[in-house]
């Protein structure tokens, strides 16, 4: 649709045919065509030939609404004995185009300020401190409501 517009403009700026046609680089026929009708046909959807995994695909929804995470080397191996001659890339590309459509739902948790915060250490490595080597480790807090972070640096892992 954009570029039956743009030839369009291009026609009113009294630009010819030819001339449309070289500078978008398409046919002039093509050029003609979008004059000359108010929508561009474009091409008519070419009939699919069937997939080999028509068959199967309701025994693949069943199994995917039983074990959601089921994964899809393991339909293969399935469907396999049933007479399936397809190859892996078909049946991952389609319990993937499923598993697209059926996000799972999650809870968002909102909190009041300073109700809830996340505690947490890590190791940070060593430092010489004097003649000793001595283990540093970090402390860190994330508040739930703002996100705001605190982190101290510390020798030891006592609060």
């Amino acid at each position: 649709m954009a570029l039956i517009a743009i030839i369009q403009v291009k026609a009113v700026e009294n630009q010819t045919v030819s001339e449309i046609s070289r500078r978008l680089g398409i046919d002039r026929k093509t050029v003609r065509r979008a004059l000359s009708s108010e929508v561009f046909p474009g091409r008519a959807p070419c009939p699919g030939k069937p997939s080999k995994l028509d068959a199967y695909k309701p025994y693949i929804h069943g199994r995917l609404k039983e074990y959601p995470r089921l994964a899809a080397t393991r339909i293969l191996e399935e469907i396999k004995p049933q007479g399936y001659a397809g190859k892996m890339r078909i049946v991952w590309e389609y319990v993937a185009g499923l598993r697209a459509r059926q996000k799972e739902a999650f809870l968002r948790i909102e909190t009041q300020p300073g109700e809830f915060a996340q505690v947490d250490w890590a190791h940070c490595g060593t430092a010489q401190i004097g003649t000793a080597q001595r283990k540093l480790s970090r402390f860190v807090m994330a508040l739930s409501h703002s996100r705001m972070m605190y982190a101290e640096l510390t020798r030891y892992r006592n609060a």
